[in-house]
């Protein structure tokens, strides 16, 4: 393994495949380590400690905050025997998930602290014993620790500031309230506190592994925070590990160790130790902007973008099930998936995601479909997601379902369904129809413009019919009410605010088209069956995502 350059540290992690991806964090650089639940953060950051105990320091945010005093626990030799201890303990597999020296955490923060304050004192009045006025002032105007972490609170918009009170004990004081002792702060202001005392108490050259920062603290308050910290020691290396996806956004040149899952000695996860880690590493200064840089950052290695917006798409829940083994984004209307799955697939400094984008086919022509796939976007073959919810071959199933278990009659129901849809749309057919039309004029004029236009070419789109497209499509429309031919106007036309929709679900025994779609969905989380039919109806892209997620990755070293 060939590590370029000259870091001030070659973080190591094992991979499945045996091969060990070296991630070089150098003195002023930062990396996030993000993960799901479970992945392994925290025994890697066990492991990074482990592997640098002599000069790294591990700052564990979510852990035991609360003071019992606000004065120093321990003398000098009592700290350096805990020191000794916690850093034998730390070093320890089990200390990713027992923490038996939390109590002692921030008590060593709060020595350091007024350690530091002390000594900077003392070097200022053995300046000034040694008549040395000139080093005493240029010490004096040194921002002692202390000062630093007011500066840092200010900056991070926390209105409180700290003071060494007589008796070495830590005081707070809050706009212009009486003072009040560190015990007594609360929690978000105590921890950015403690945060702050360790990273600028910590030797020179230091490996600073800090866990979720954000547990105790808003993005408002942790982002500045951090920022500020970062900038004081440059000196140090900074490992992040944290839920928080916008955090690694807010520091766009630092990397971000991306973890997928981790394979664990015998002995399970907590009986055993992890030994290897599947992982991809998103190098600082990338072309991602902010918005797909998220989505990378939340997301597997496999990515579908779907129109709609979050909690609000009937996309998005339905393409989960469908496809799990890859993470299914919401982005709005079809422009922005195209341009996000095109985004992703052109930033290759991130091979290791494949993109993909499914969108309405809108009257593209076969041609113009072929074209979007080899791009990763695929086109539906019917007018919208709701063609595939009240399909009529899916609405058997979902009468067939309620039949099994409350003793309805399914073909009366489906009977019901079709009529009561078919009777909203014969009142509406010209309106229908008219909509119809605009949406294909749409489609047709947005694929008449070039990609590139020249700077000097003067843009003639074709005449469109529109009110030979209207008379069409009513013609069509009413071909299919003739025929009550339900299953052509679901795929073809825009019925959701006709109340056809609503009339399906109602006579299928549901209250509401939510309450009906959420039925779909039940069926196809317990239906093998049914999900692998509605998986057909989606070919080619069911299997080309398939073969995506069993891709085997590139190495990354």
């Amino acid at each position: 393994m060939t590590v370029v350059g000259n870091p001030l540290f070659n973080l190591e992690v094992p991979q499945p495949d045996g091969n060990v991806l070296g991630v070089p964090v150098a003195a002023g650089e930062v990396l996030f380590v993000m993960g799901a639940n479970g992945t392994g953060k925290s025994s890697l950051i066990q492991r990074f400690f482990a592997a640098h105990a002599h000069s790294a320091v591990r700052i564990s945010a979510h852990r035991q905050t609360w003071l019992s005093s606000s004065a120093l626990a321990f003398t000098a030799q009592q700290k350096r025997d805990q020191e000794s201890h916690m850093r034998q303990v730390e070093q320890q597999p089990a200390s990713r998930w027992r923490d038996d020296i939390g109590g002692s955490r921030p008590s060593m923060a709060i020595f350091n602290l007024i350690e530091a304050e002390n000594a900077a004192s003392r070097d200022i009045a053995a300046a000034l014993r040694g008549g040395d006025q000139d080093r005493a002032l240029a010490l004096a105007q040194d921002p002692s620790p202390v000062e630093r972490i007011n500066d840092l609170l200010q900056y991070a918009n926390l209105p409180v500031t700290i003071s060494i009170a007589s008796a070495d004990e830590i005081q707070a004081v809050r706009q212009g309230q009486p003072p009040y002792g560190m015990a007594e702060m609360s929690d978000g202001e105590r921890n950015a506190v403690l945060v702050a005392a360790d990273i600028l108490t910590a030797r020179p050259a230091s490996l600073l592994l800090i866990d979720e920062p954000e547990r105790h603290l808003h993005r408002s308050i942790i982002t500045p925070l951090l920022s500020a910290l970062f900038s004081m020691r440059l000196d140090c290396s900074f490992v992040i590990a944290t839920h928080e996806v916008g955090l690694p956004i807010d520091f766009p040149e630092s990397k971000s160790l991306l973890l997928r899952g981790s394979t664990f000695s015998p002995g399970g996860p907590h009986g055993g130790q992890a030994v290897a880690w599947d992982v991809d590493l998103l190098k600082g200064g990338h072309s991602l902007d902010e918005r797909l840089q998220r989505d990378v950052l939340g997301a597997r290695r496999g990515i579908l973008f779907v129109e709609g917006k979050a909690g609000q798409s009937l996309d998005q829940p339905l393409y989960s099930l469908l496809f799990p083994a890859v993470s299914v984004i919401p982005k709005g209307g079809q422009g922005q998936v195209i341009h996000s799955v095109k985004g992703l697939r052109g930033a290759s400094d991130i091979a290791w995601v494949e993109a993909f984008g499914i969108v309405d086919r809108d009257n593209r022509s076969d041609d113009d479909v072929a074209a979007l796939r080899e791009q990763g976007i695929y086109a539906l073959p019917w007018h919208s997601v709701e063609s595939i919810y009240y399909h009529p071959d899916l609405q058997a199933r979902i009468a067939g379902r309620r039949a099994e278990l409350l003793g309805d009659d399914p073909e009366a129901a489906l009977r019901a369904a079709r009529e009561g849809a078919l009777a909203r749309v014969r009142g509406q057919v010209d309106r229908i129809a008219h909509m119809r039309a605009s949406e294909v004029a749409r489609g047709q004029a947005q694929q008449s413009i070039p990609a590139v236009l020249d700077s000097d070419q003067v843009l003639v789109l074709p005449s469109i019919n529109v009110p030979g497209l209207r008379a069409e499509e009513r013609s069509n429309l009413e071909a299919a009410l003739d025929a009550e031919d339900l299953r052509t106007i679901v795929e073809r036309y825009p019925i959701r605010q006709t109340g056809a929709l609503d009339a399906i679900a109602r006579s299928l025994g549901f209250k509401s088209c939510a309450e009906y779609e959420q039925a779909v969905r039940k069926l196809l989380a317990d239906d093998e069956a049914s999900l692998q039919w509605v998986r057909s109806l989606l070919e080619p892209l069911a299997s080309d995502l398939a073969s995506s997620t069993m891709r085997p990755m590139t190495s990354l070293t």
